[in-house]
């Protein structure tokens, strides 16, 4: 596993690193279950590359439909949608369609 080893914020104090043990913040030693990257403003080439990264690992993706997508009758979950598959993800390259449906 990867575990953390030292916590880098010089305003943390060393009394503040040993009470987190006890507590739910980050401390040394703890074990990194799984890692969010937000691609909110991320440059587009590191994204694929991040998506590329990750394809032989079990993913877990938070999407978002633009509404003018969603059919009348359907609905639509709040809630990540797990991927585990070994096939390597293939997304779309051109997105301009949503930009463009939005005007």
């Amino acid at each position: 596993g990867i575990f953390i080893k030292e916590i880098l914020d010089k305003n943390f104090s060393q009394a503040q690193k040993k009470s987190n043990s006890a507590s739910n913040q980050l401390a040394t030693g703890d074990r990194i279950m799984a890692l969010t990257v937000c691609f909110d403003s991320i440059v587009y080439e590191d994204a694929l590359t991040i998506l590329s990264y990750a394809s032989p690992y079990p993913v877990i993706l938070r999407v978002q439909r633009p509404l003018n997508h969603i059919q009348a009758n359907s609905t639509i979950e709040n809630r990540p949608i797990a991927v585990n598959t070994p096939s390597k993800v293939k997304w779309r390259d051109d997105f301009e369609h949503y930009d463009n449906d939005s005007k």
